[in-house]
This record gives C-alpha cells, sequence and structure tokens, in this order.
C-alpha cells in the first residue's frame, strides 16, 4: 500500500517529482502505486530531507559574485520556456526545474505521448462523426426521394381516380336523367 504519492514527496520535501521518480528507479521501487514507508525512508535519506536533513544554519552567508543568482521568471539562469503558442496546457506534473534534464524529457516525453494519443482518439471520434453524419444525411435523402416518389404517386392516383370518378358520375347522372 502506498504512503505517499511523488506529488506529495515533491510538495512536502520540495524535490521534482521526475527526479525522485528516477532515484526510485535506480534503487529499484516501483512508483506507479506511490511510495511505500520503505521508499520514502530511502528516498529521504538519498535527497537528505525529512529526518535525514541536516541541520538549518541560522545565519544566512552573504551572495558573493560566483553564486548563482536566482532572478524570478528564470530557472538557473535561463528563461522560462514560453508555451503560449501552443494549444495545449502542460500538467503540473511535469518538472518546472532543470534539476535533471533526463526526467525533464522523460515526463515531457510521456506528456507528448498522452497528448498524441488523445488527439489521435479526438480525430478518430470526429472522422467516426463525420461519417456518421453523412450516413444519416444519405438516409435521409434517401428516404426523402421515396416520400417524394411516394407523393407523385399519390397525386397521379388522385387524379386519376378523380378523372373516373368524374365520368362515372357524369355517366350516371346522364343515365338517371339527372341535370347536369
Amino acid at each position: 500500500m502506498a504512503t505517499m504519492t511523488l506529488g506529495e514527496f515533491e510538495r512536502e520535501y520540495g524535490v521534482n517529482r521526475g527526479t525522485v521518480h528516477k532515484a526510485a528507479k535506480d534503487k529499484g521501487f516501483e512508483t506507479c502505486s506511490g511510495l511505500d514507508a520503505v521508499a520514502v525512508d530511502v528516498l529521504q535519506k538519498h535527497f537528505k530531507v525529512g529526518p535525514y536533513a541536516p541541520a538549518q544554519r541560522t545565519q544566512q552567508p552573504e551572495a558573493t559574485s560566483s553564486e548563482l543568482v536566482v532572478v524570478e521568471g528564470s530557472v538557473h539562469g535561463l528563461e522560462t520556456p514560453q508555451m503560449e503558442q501552443y494549444k495545449f496546457k502542460m500538467p503540473e506534473v511535469l518538472a518546472t526545474t532543470f534539476d535533471d534534464p533526463l526526467a525533464l524529457a522523460t515526463q515531457f516525453l510521456e506528456f507528448g505521448d498522452q497528448l498524441s494519443q488523445q488527439l489521435e482518439a479526438k480525430a478518430s471520434a470526429l472522422e467516426k462523426r463525420t461519417e456518421d453524419t453523412r450516413l444519416a444525411k444519405q438516409m435521409i435523402a434517401d428516404q426523402t426521394r421515396r416520400l417524394a416518389a411516394q407523393q407523385r404517386t399519390a397525386e397521379i392516383q388522385e387524379a386519376v381516380s378523380t378523372a373516373f370518378i368524374e365520368r362515372d358520375m357524369a355517366e350516371i347522372k346522364r343515365q338517371t336523367g339527372v341535370a347536369q
């Protein structure tokens, strides 16, 4: 039974879930059902978080010119990629830092595969709906032609019957001597 998901581990300890996933796999743990207590403990040791975190310093050293300065809107000095030109929303599970580029690439490829499958499923559903619509249109057109032909036949029958009735009525009136 899982005690913690990768996302919970990320939120709790601030370690990217892709990095956690890779480390768990490297240590022989399955992550599809989350992390069990043993895996959580091993990963806490590995990342030095939770009970294995080093003691916090009370005084922060001043930044020197050789240290990385984090600028809002950038990650490790790189501009955050702008994804507005794409018509899909990146999932929150996608890594937001470049600490583990292979995990980021793996997550992006998995997301791309999922998106591709969804797009293919949508295209397939639209194609089926298009075919169903064509079939319905054809069925309605066929029925319309049958009804129109049936209506023309009924109109002809009515005209012929009316002519026969009028002829026969005229014959009856003539035979009976009723004035026309």
